[in-house]
């Protein structure tokens, strides 16, 4: 989309600056919405050329303490009414990535006033072994929950499973699945490892499924 642009010269501009000010509008058309598609994400950038004669009207410091106050405020929403918390959205765009299912339904969650329950059958409670390959997300003094899954449909890219590779147990992220001629197989990678495991991962060798973190 695109708008013409219309400039307005405050009064009491000098000539160099309503020269300037010309130059800006010789461009017939400007870019009023910018639109970037991101796996099915759309952000909306706008960017308005009035900030230029409020710069030389007001001074570039205090346009721009204005406009930072406001980028602040208005990237971090919080709900109060639906308790909801969002990041701050910095320049550009923070890329889409896979996550955890929910394994935890949000009703299964109870928080009191001197205790938190969930109600979570079959459930594991795990530590973890400094290796450094889940970091930062996990480390050997986490606390975490886990529970066994029922059939391979139940992972999926973004899960973080504990499986069995010889006589140790490796926890590390789904970043792929698939079906091969021996079966349903993973593809996992610590979030701070260069490089996926070598082998693919049957269902038979997953033991649990991450579900909590607890720090």
């Amino acid at each position: 989309m695109s708008a013409a642009l219309k400039m307005r010269v405050p009064s009491g501009i000098r000539n160099r600056e309503a020269i300037l000010v010309e130059r800006i509008s010789a461009y017939k058309y400007i870019y009023e919405y910018s639109v970037i598609v991101k796996r099915t994400k759309i952000y909306i950038a706008t960017f308005h050329y009035d900030l230029v004669i409020l710069m030389k009207a007001w001074g570039i410091p205090v346009v721009l303490a204005v406009f930072l106050a406001g980028f602040l405020c208005g990237n971090v929403v919080v709900s109060q009414a639906a308790d909801l918390s969002y990041p701050l959205y910095w320049f550009g765009y923070s890329q889409e990535r896979a996550s955890p299912s929910n394994w935890v339904a949000e009703e299964s969650i109870h928080v009191y006033q001197d205790r938190i329950v969930i109600d979570l059958e079959d459930a594991y409670w795990a530590k973890f072994v400094n290796t450094n390959s889940m970091d930062p997300l996990l480390d050997e003094e986490s606390n975490a929950l886990q529970i066994k899954p029922a059939s391979p449909s139940q992972i999926r890219v973004g899960d973080i499973i504990t499986y069995s590779l010889g006589d140790s147990a490796v926890i590390h992220r789904v970043i792929e699945t698939g079906v091969d001629e021996s079966g349903w197989f993973a593809i996992t990678k610590g979030d701070n490892n260069a490089y996926a495991d070598p082998a693919k991962v049957r269902f038979d060798q997953v033991e649990r499924v991450l579900v909590a973190i607890i720090y």
